[in-house]
């Protein structure tokens, strides 16, 4: 998952997306709630609105998936996700992260964190990650 940098200046973040990112921290901390705390936020949606605006600042995003097996004697199952700034309160069996630049983009945390420290950050431990949707493909799967 490790991307060529054309340029220093790509690593810096744009500005749109630290914002995204700060607003939508807010909003989410309500056990991962949409604002009116009605209905769950999609983290597939909010990896394509970074995408967008990644893609808007001329940059090659991709989407990635965490999610791994688990075997239990005979039988196998997603392992539980359990992001730790909700405390027990919210799992999934699999989570969806814009990335670009060996950065990950979650609203989960305020700000971008390296691909590397990104599952032990959010779920306490190091969880594989594959690529979904590759930057050649995003901008065809947004548009679709």
């Amino acid at each position: 998952m490790n991307e060529q940098l054309p340029n220093a200046e790509s690593r810096e973040t744009p500005k749109t997306v630290l914002d995204y990112l700060c607003n939508k921290h807010s909003t989410i901390a309500n056990d991962y709630r949409a604002p009116d705390g009605r209905y769950s936020e999609h983290c597939g949606l909010i990896a394509i609105d970074i995408a967008k605006l990644l893609l808007a600042a001329g940059r090659q995003p991709y989407i990635a998936k965490v999610s791994e097996d688990v075997r239990e004697g005979s039988v196998i199952r997603s392992k539980t996700l359990t992001p730790t700034i909700y405390e027990g309160r919210v799992t999934w069996g699999a989570h969806q992260v814009c990335c670009c630049n060996d950065q990950a983009f979650d609203p989960m945390l305020d700000r971008p964190i390296a691909i590397n420290d990104y599952t032990k950050t959010i779920f306490g431990e190091d969880i594989k990650m594959e690529i979904l949707i590759p930057h050649e493909q995003i901008e065809e799967f947004i548009n679709r």
